[in-house]
């Protein structure tokens, strides 16, 4: 027999990918998905405008050669004034002076250059992507809006698409379910799916004396994150001996049951007797 034990909770994505940008000042061109959604790793999510971008890129671009120009010029200075000292027409503090000149110069390319490539990273993080591959759960921007504006995710993904049951048992309960024991669920709309405890959380709330296990599912789109859904867990079972309850006689005597004896014989025999489950009694004694 078995102690079944039920269980109610809310369906939630198995894992979650939130979508945001952390370019603050941009207007949003283009969305290209909405809710719903399917989604591959890296696909194109939306896109923002990046027209004054390309403007600042071209304008560091500009300012990088010309850093590059002056460097190179300092650099050829300072080649001549290491010549000239050798053959003594140059003193070591012009030399001196030369040498700052180009350090300083090839520190301005530096910095240059160094403008350009972080333009350019910003360049790449113009178009949003998935992180990962799965169902859109939410979509949060429209275009024109302006981005860095809000602390919400513009949008949200299950990752692949999974929704299981994070399901409330009492501790009690609890410590009688292991990971990977058969689940049948049932959703709201009466639909029955079958499951299997994915993991069981290590604590129990201090209020409610509830512990929770999350019950993975299969990939069902029809499944809604926020719905109720019930769990039924199979529970300790235990091998006892039980008979039909339709082989129980209830006389004066109290419960008896008829057995076949040596040589074919019919005898009563008292019995005591336990649980009842469907349509089978347990016997505890005789």
């Amino acid at each position: 027999l078995s102690e079944a034990i039920e269980a109610t909770g809310r369906l939630v994505v198995r894992e979650e990918a939130a979508v945001g940008s952390e370019l603050p000042g941009y207007r949003v061109a283009q969305v290209y998905v909405d809710e719903g959604d399917w989604v591959k790793q890296g696909q194109a999510l939306a896109r923002l405008d990046d027209a004054l971008l390309q403007a600042q890129i071209a304008q560091a671009e500009a300012t990088l050669a010309t850093q590059k120009a002056s460097a190179d010029f300092k650099k050829s200075q300072l080649d001549r004034a290491e010549m000239l000292t050798t053959e003594g027409a140059l003193s070591k503090e012009q030399l001196d002076m030369r040498r700052m000149e180009w350090v300083s110069a090839d520190a301005g390319l530096a910095s240059a250059k160094a403008a350009v490539n972080e333009m350019k990273v910003r360049s790449s993080r113009m178009t949003l992507r998935a992180p990962v591959a799965g169902a859109v759960l939410q979509r949060s921007i429209r275009p024109g809006d302006i981005s860095g504006g809000s602390a919400t995710p513009y949008f949200r993904i299950s990752r692949d698409g999974l929704i299981e049951l994070d399901a409330e048992l009492p501790a009690s309960k609890l410590s009688q379910v292991k990971e990977g024991d058969a689940v049948q669920v049932t959703l709201a709309t009466g639909e029955v799916l079958k499951g299997k405890v994915r993991f069981i959380s290590p604590r129990v709330d201090e209020n409610t004396s509830l512990g929770r296990a999350r019950i993975e599912l299969p990939f069902d789109k029809a499944l809604r994150p926020g719905s109720y859904a019930s769990a039924n867990f199979n529970g300790n079972a235990s091998g006892i001996l039980t008979v039909p309850a339709s082989a129980i006689r209830y006389e004066s005597g109290g419960a008896a049951v008829m057995l076949v004896g040596d040589n074919n014989k019919v005898s009563r025999v008292p019995v005591k007797l336990g649980e009842r489950t469907g349509d089978y009694v347990q016997i505890l004694e005789g």
